[in-house]
């Protein structure tokens, strides 16, 4: 994690930094600041206390204000937004896969008033929500409508009980999932409110990628719960007015990524992907149909709270994060499935470049392919040692994309996500409402998220046109048992002393 997701990733969970005798003190909620974010604050520490304790008569605050070009027309797409719109351009029927839905389930009494006001001023506060992207002269642009009422729209299934209920709700958050989004006319950002009963309802957010990415979904919450709490107890927004908006972010980053740092970046990738594997031969994989689908199905991954813990005991003696634990340990489950030790491994990695950028919603996301080709038989110590390097490696280069380079995305994805607190509102219950995937543009994807109380949950998401279910599903259970052999044992050899003899035999 380099310095500046480090910096976002504390400004998404609201922790406060401050320097104090040569000191950095931190202030966060309980849950906040997990062992990943640990290890980074270490990692950055003397840079961080650097900032901190720069003069206000130098810096004017914690982190010096950067200068943003001026706002003279139409803000241009981010690179996250060109990719996105180009392929879309290419393939219309990948839409339904850039759209992605947050729900979360609220029990109390709900001000549905209150709510549509507080989805209002959100939209109001963060230009993205209300940004199309359109062509104008020939070149493809950010087109901001100007605020307007509330989009939060009702769906009341209040008449309906039971089975029929949940039924009618899970065909409802389908739907509204495989939905394709015009990027020019159609609404990039949606809420939607479905009543269970007077005091239960469900809140479905619906987002193109082109305007929110992962990252920013708990600013989003955060943002509208905030808004809801205040306009509750009769207050106004107890938000600091933003500074910056995303397409600021769209014209520096245009400009940043000019010359000696863009050549710097495409060199390093050039370099690291020369002669890399086209395709990795997962067995039982189906041909690729001349007409995807993109459906996806998953098995469920479920790592226990004492085997995280031993995992980052594992990862801190190679220095390494739980998340280079677990890129390491995936790569051994590809390698052997695939009798293939050259393997990419893609993962999404935010980069907002500065942290004045923090409190924007928008998409900063970027998919780096981490490269794994160990010599001989290394040790699983020695191999995360390599997937230290590989990782930061990546981070230090984050605004190249594969597509700019002529390289396809790797088959295979790797997810994580650190612990974040639990949505919530005003004088209501919140809870996170598990949707399965729906859609998926990879093979085989390994999503995880860290809980509050210490296990990881998640899943391997797979390609339907592409791999056999019971097939994933002996490959998740390899993968926890792979975890499980690498905690209680990290100096054993990654690959055993014969091939597997078959997909399941690994």
């Amino acid at each position: 994690m380099n310095l500046d997701q480090l910096l976002s990733r504390l400004a998404e969970r609201h922790v406060q930094l401050w320097a104090e005798a040569g000191h950095l003190r931190v202030r966060a909620k309980q849950g906040a600041v997990d062992a990943t974010l640990r290890l980074a604050l270490m990692t950055h520490k003397l840079r961080l206390l650097e900032l901190l304790q720069q003069p206000e008569s130098q810096a004017g605050a914690e982190v010096p204000h950067l200068e943003v070009p001026p706002r003279e027309g139409a803000p241009p797409l981010s690179l996250a937004q060109e990719r996105l719109w180009l392929t879309e351009q290419r393939e219309p029927q990948r839409g339904p896969a850039h759209m992605a839905a947050f729900a979360m389930r609220l029990e109390g009494p709900l001000d549905l008033d209150v709510l549509a006001r507080a989805v209002t001023a959100l939209m109001e506060r963060h230009e993205i929500l209300r940004t199309n992207l359109a062509e104008h002269e020939g070149q493809c642009v950010q087109r901001i409508a100007p605020p307007g009422p509330s989009r939060l729209s009702l769906l009341d299934l209040s008449h309906l009980t039971g089975e029929s209920q949940q039924l009618a709700l899970q065909r409802h958050l389908h739907s509204e999932r495989r939905r394709r989004v015009d990027l020019a006319h159609g609404t990039l950002f949606r809420a939607v409110l479905l009543r269970l009963s007077a005091r239960s309802h469900v809140m479905l957010m619906l987002m193109h990628h082109a305007v929110v990415d992962g990252t920013s979904r708990g600013l989003l919450v955060h943002d509208l719960s905030s808004l809801y709490a205040a306009f509750v107890e009769g207050r106004t927004s107890p938000l600091r007015p933003l500074r910056l908006q995303y397409g600021d972010f769209a014209r520096w980053q245009r400009q940043q990524l000019q010359g000696e740092g863009l050549s710097r970046q495409l060199e390093y990738w050039r370099r690291q992907l020369e002669h890399a594997p086209g395709e990795l031969p997962l067995p039982g994989a189906q041909p690729r149909p001349e007409h995807p689908t993109y459906r996806a199905a998953s098995v469920e991954v479920h790592v226990e709270a004492e085997l995280v813990e031993r995992l980052r005991e594992v990862g801190q003696r190679a220095g390494a994060t739980l998340f280079m634990v677990l890129l390491t340990t995936y790569y051994v489950l590809l390698a052997r499935v695939g009798r293939q030790r050259d393997v990419l491994i893609g993962t999404p990695s935010v980069h907002r470049g500065h942290p004045d950028f923090a409190p924007l919603i928008g998409t900063f996301v970027n998919t780096l392919a981490l490269r794994l080709r160990p010599e001989n038989n290394p040790s699983f110590l020695d191999l995360l040692g390599q997937a230290r390097r590989a990782a930061l490696d990546a981070y230090a280069h984050p605004d190249v994309s594969l597509e700019d380079l002529g390289v396809r995305e790797p088959q295979a994805m790797l997810v994580f996500k650190g612990a974040t607190p639990r949505p919530t509102l005003y004088a209501l219950r919140g809870a996170p409402l598990p949707l399965e995937p729906d859609t998926t543009l990879h093979d085989l994807t390994l999503a995880l998220e860290e809980q509050p109380d210490g296990p990881l949950r998640g899943e391997l998401i797979h390609d339907r046109d592409i791999l056999d279910a019971s097939l994933v599903r002996g490959w998740a259970r390899t993968f926890e048992f792979l975890l499980q052999s690498f905690a209680s044992a990290p100096e054993q050899r990654v690959f055993p002393p014969m091939e597997p003899l078959s997909p399941n035999d690994v």
